[in-house]
């Protein structure tokens, strides 16, 4: 199961990275960005996926020096929807959202709930973003959105972002669940063996 949390993690993450990869199809362009959520209970082994997201590091830093990313690459799990848009916008479209806990994105968006399943659905299906909720600023224009989105979630979390199987923000996502096996996992015995440690 570390495998598959891993390679989810990583396919949807280096889908983040290749946002100058694009493809034509029925006279549109298609960029590689995936969105995935892993939904396990807690101690399941969700935590690789961070791990994964640390290897990306280094390859994100030097995009952001290479490359004019205003917002970085990572973008932050705990702002507002304006301010999430306002981030992509800077990057013209390119990020991506990578939260290893669904229900503290849930919560505090949780205002804006359905204008971040908006802003998801959108991103994913690489439609144009505009948002404009004020007459004092002027409309965000997102014409190419690059994102790729990471999520973990809690069982119990998951109806904060996918509350409704018809509004179409599911099927956008490469979803991934298990039910753990109840095994003992002797995370002392494993650092032992690392370290060649015997009695």
């Amino acid at each position: 199961r570390e495998k598959d949390i891993a390679f989810t993690a990583f396919i949807t993450l280096l889908s983040g990275v290749l946002y100058n990869t694009v493809a034509e199809f029925r006279g549109g362009i298609l960029y590689p960005s995936l969105g995935s959520v892993i939904t396990a209970p807690s101690g399941s082994g969700k935590r690789v996926a961070t791990h994964v997201q640390s290897l990306f590091l280094p390859l994100i830093q030097y995009l952001i020096e290479q490359v004019e990313l205003k917002s970085g690459l990572f973008l932050a799990d705990n702002s507002s929807t304006t301010s999430l848009i306002k981030s992509m916008a800077d990057n013209q479209g390119r990020g991506i959202i990578y939260s290893s806990d669904m229900g503290f994105l849930g919560h505090a968006m949780k205002k804006d709930l359905a204008v971040l399943q908006a802003i998801f659905r959108t991103a994913l299906s690489e439609e144009q973003i505009r948002s404009g909720r004020s007459a004092k600023h002027p409309t965000i224009w997102i014409s190419h959105p690059r994102v790729a989105i990471c999520l973990s979630s809690l069982p119990e979390e998951f109806r904060l972002l996918f509350n409704n199987p018809e509004d179409g923000i599911m099927s956008r996502f490469l979803h991934y669940t298990f039910v753990p096996d109840g095994e003992w996992n002797n995370l002392v015995e494993k650092r032992l063996e690392n370290h060649n440690i015997h009695n």
